[in-house]
């Protein structure tokens, strides 16, 4: 299901969208129209008053992730800004706490070490 707020700005993502969590970006899996491909959504509400403060750090950050090119940061795929959302599109993501809930290990090691990496 599509955000309210994507529909009513207006925007035509080439992506067919799925909720998947919410911080101060709602996290949607996403489906490449096109090619099938799996990516994920990232939806910033610039109206939301809690965002108001932070959005020149959104599109900071957003500019600086464009230029990054390195295997280990996130693979950037676009970005599109309405007067209500920025809509990031990036390679597919997983939250932190889902990917250690769906973990079959049992080792304390381990989980300790996917911690420090979501940190």
């Amino acid at each position: 299901a599509i955000s309210t707020l994507v529909q009513k700005s207006g925007l035509n993502l080439p992506f067919s969208l799925v909720y998947s969590c919410e911080t101060f970006w709602i996290l949607y899996d996403a489906t490449k129209r096109e090619e099938d491909g799996l990516a994920s959504v990232f939806e910033y509400d610039i109206t939301r008053p809690l965002n108001k403060s932070t959005i020149p750090l959104t599109r900071n950050s957003l500019q600086k992730l464009r230029i990054v090119r390195h295997p280990d940061v996130l693979r950037f795929i676009d970005v599109v800004e309405s007067d209500s959302a920025i809509c990031m599109m990036t390679e597919q993501v997983r939250p932190l706490p889902r990917a250690l809930s769906q973990s079959t290990s049992n080792v304390p090691c381990e989980r300790e070490d996917w911690l420090i990496l979501g940190l």
